[in-house]
């Protein structure tokens, strides 16, 4: 038995009309009980005598109080999160849709009188599975020998329930449950959605049911043309050459890659020895070093399961410092935070991994961080952290020199300019040709400049990268368009700097927000004090730019402890022209300043 008691996600505003549907249930539930059933019987959906107010009047009839109290549990504890994104309007709007399906659906397949919320309650929890299909919802369960609360996943718990309707009976069963009408509602919300989304009417977010589809066909599109241009530029220029890996890192892709193996297979143990062999000769926060992230937070998980708090907590670093943008990341912070304080006797190194997860998670799992925080006490706080890696992009590479000089020096990503009017634009096919040259683990970032989807796609058609950075005034839902891997350019301005970054930083698509001191590779510096007083607030990565040399790098990094920090005009000879020595410097700087 499953009884929905709510659900992961947080929500901003108060459930005012949920609130008031089950207020008005309840009372006509009262009234209904002083009534003879030939007194409400007309009010219920009926094909013989159907009259269109019984679609509404139904809903608010009961067959007792296990009927309504089970229709209110659900409306309760699923209502609140779709109100909270639809909107009062919208989700009164949704609610008496829903109904209105409901009791059509009903009277289309039944004879009998139908009576209850269900149907409309159904449309509530199709939009639901829509809106939020990867969140969980907190069920009081009763299962062979358990009993207590558990998280379901949401596409799970909704399922089963659409399942049990359509096998038991569906359209026509005899069963004294009106599955068609549970049925009718269903479809409302989840087709009411997918088009609200589809059209923009309802905001849309990187875990809805409409952009992980769309994102799904995006990445299929992209693979395509990646395989497409990998032909075109190997008839070309043949099969590009082997990266220049060090022995060191050649056998720790080695041993990176035998460990997904391993993973993939569903050989755990196998993985968690690999793994542990492995750490003996790489830290797990090591550049490349983690596996996918789904395989790495399955590979960390498993370790916690099989007693091996140490091993699982470098599991679980591995991913955080993989993966800061997942959302899976404050869950594990929080896991990091638990062994050290239970397993490992560290509650002082505990404790800024927990404020930090704190903060990103809602429900069960910010009790436990509060719990976790109040059995520590006071100490240690987020702002002691040893300060993360600091990330390296090289942006204006134009020659394969310059872009093996970039991993040689250690560089995460890469940028490559299709923005015609700068002296480091780049044609995209050669720039497809120098990505092929990128050792594992390194991103290739496209800059663009308000740029139509259609010029957009017709570019990455010719050179996909690992993230778009959107450097001109792009509108917001072009921004989300391109999502989720978008860095968003904005020029520093002390007057605009909090909102703009607040904006962006509001937006799920935008993976990461870049300063710069101009509109962009003019190396103009700025007031970094300032930046970093404006950012403490945001939870978006901060990339920092412009102005930036091999000299005052690492002032910047201690000023503003950026995500990471890009770089163009200032490790170039002249214009356009990159400056091997100094690609190499740079980078050394940056790791100096992380060292402290």
């Amino acid at each position: 038995m499953l009884i929905p008691l709510g659900t992961t996600r947080s929500r901003r505003r108060s459930p005012a009309v949920t609130y008031a549907i089950i207020g008005a249930c309840v009372a006509a539930y009262v009234v209904q009980g002083s009534l003879a059933v030939v007194e409400w019987i007309p009010y219920a959906v009926i094909r013989n005598g159907f009259a269109w107010y019984q679609l509404f009047t139904s809903t608010l009839l009961h067959g007792g109080l296990l009927h309504i109290g089970f229709n209110m549990l659900v409306l309760l504890a699923l209502g609140p999160n779709v109100e909270d994104k639809l909107g009062h309007v919208k989700y009164l709007l949704l609610y008496l849709l829903g109904a209105a399906a409901a009791g059509g659906a009903h009277v289309a397949f039944s004879l009998s009188p139908a009576i209850g919320a269900s149907g409309a309650i159904a449309a509530v929890a199709g939009a639901y599975l829509v809106l939020f299909p990867t969140s969980r919802i907190i069920c009081f369960t009763i299962w062979i020998g358990f009993i207590g609360r558990m998280p379901i996943p949401a596409w799970w718990f909704i399922g089963i329930k659409i399942a049990i309707d359509i096998l038991a009976g569906g359209f026509g069963g005899n069963t004294g449950i009106a599955h068609a009408a549970h049925l009718g509602g269903y479809a409302l919300g989840i087709v009411a959605m997918l088009l609200g989304l589809q059209v923009k009417l309802i905001a849309r977010e990187p875990q809805d049911l409409f952009t992980i589809i769309r994102q799904k066909q995006r990445k299929a599109a992209i693979q395509e043309a990646i395989r497409e241009q990998q032909q075109r530029v190997e008839k070309s220029v043949g099969a590009h050459a082997e990266s220049q890996l060090s022995p060191e890192a050649k056998k720790m892709h080695e041993d990176r890659a035998a460990i997904a193996r391993l993973v993939g297979m569903d050989e755990l143990d196998e993985a968690a020895a690999a793994y542990e062999r492995s750490t003996r000769e790489h830290s797990p926060t090591e550049r490349g070093a983690a596996l996918s992230s789904k395989h790495q937070l399955r590979l960390a998980e498993h370790l916690l399961r099989s007693e091996k708090p140490a091993l699982a907590l470098q599991a679980f670093h591995g991913f955080v410092a993989a993966y800061p943008r997942d959302r899976e990341t404050p869950s594990a912070s929080l896991m990091m935070g638990l062994l050290l304080a239970r397993r490992l006797g560290k509650p002082e190194e505990a404790k800024p991994h927990l404020e930090w997860a704190r903060k990103r998670l809602s429900g069960d799992e910010q009790q436990l961080a509060d719990t976790l925080l109040a059995e520590i006490g006071p100490g240690q706080t987020e702002d002691d952290c040893p300060m993360p890696r600091t990330r390296i992009k090289i942006c204006g590479i134009t020659t394969a020199d310059a872009l093996h000089a970039c991993a040689d020096a250690g560089a995460d990503a890469v940028g490559f300019v299709f923005h015609p009017k700068s002296p480091r634009h780049i044609d995209p096919d050669k720039a497809w040709k120098l990505a092929c040259q990128t050792p594992p683990f390194m991103t290739t970032v496209g800059l663009t400049v308000d740029l139509s989807l259609d010029d957009f796609a017709m570019i990455e058609g010719r050179c996909p990268t690992g993230m778009n950075q959107l450097h001109g005034d792009e509108p917001d839902d072009v921004v989300r368009e391109l999502g989720p891997d978008v860095i968003k350019a904005i020029q520093y301005d002390p007057t605009t700097i909090r909102q703009r970054l607040a904006h962006y930083d509001a937006i799920d698509e935008v993976s990461a927000i870049l300063v710069d001191g101009s509109a962009g590779g003019e190396g103009t510096a700025f007031d970094w004090n300032g930046l970093a007083d404006a950012a403490a607030d945001i939870n978006t990565p901060l990339i920092l730019a412009g102005g930036l040399n091999p000299e005052n790098v690492g002032e910047a990094i201690r000023t503003v402890r950026p995500f990471a920090v890009d770089v163009s005009s200032g490790v170039e000879l002249e214009r356009g022209v990159k400056s091997l020595d100094l690609i190499h410097t740079f980078c050394d700087a940056v790791r100096a300043a992380d060292a402290g």
